[in-house]
């Protein structure tokens, strides 16, 4: 509960707010605009943000997730930094503005990667494992076992996602 109350103090953002931040490198270049955020359902934490980088007028623009915990925000800037720079991020997992994209779990293993995010990936994992023994338990009729291996997946998902959070909160401190 301690956590909770001293993240309450001033580090909250809403969403909103966050849309159309700016992102910056080490050097203090602008790479691009936080384009959205993507939130794990169970655990209610932030797992990626949705960066829009490149093209001009919004031709050829490409959206770039990135892990949250690669973000790190920068008061003075009033934006986040992330240790990149441009030769890096145009050979990252990206898709193009327009396209339907639709996010998979192999892409954000992909993703993690790519960016070295062992919490998230490991998360990506072992979900993905839970989920399959959870189908192969439903195929063989046993909905009881399935449904406990349902909820095995999504509990290992949170106190995975619990983890990755509180190391990216730490690495802000």
């Amino acid at each position: 509960m301690v956590e909770t109350t001293s993240i309450t103090s001033g580090t909250l953002i809403a969403a909103d707010k966050v849309k159309g931040a700016d992102v910056y490198n080490l050097a203090g270049d602008k790479l691009g605009n936080v384009d959205d955020i993507m939130i794990d359902k169970v655990s209610g934490r932030a797992i990626y943000a949705v960066m829009s980088f490149g093209g001009f007028l919004g031709l050829g623009e490409k959206y770039h997730p990135l892990p949250w915990a690669t973000l790190k925000y920068d008061a003075q800037k009033g934006g986040y930094v992330v240790n990149l720079d441009k030769k890096r991020l145009e050979g990252a997992p990206n898709y193009d503005r327009g396209s339907k994209f639709h996010w998979t779990p192999d892409y954000g293993r992909k993703v993690d990667t790519y960016y070295g995010a062992p919490e998230a990936a490991e998360h990506h994992e072992n979900a993905a494992k839970s989920h399959r023994a959870a189908a192969a338990q439903h195929d063989k009729g046993d909905k009881a076992a399935a449904s406990k291996q349902s909820d095995d997946a999504h509990s290992h998902s949170t106190k995975a996602h619990e983890r990755s959070g509180s190391a990216h909160a730490k690495s802000r401190d």
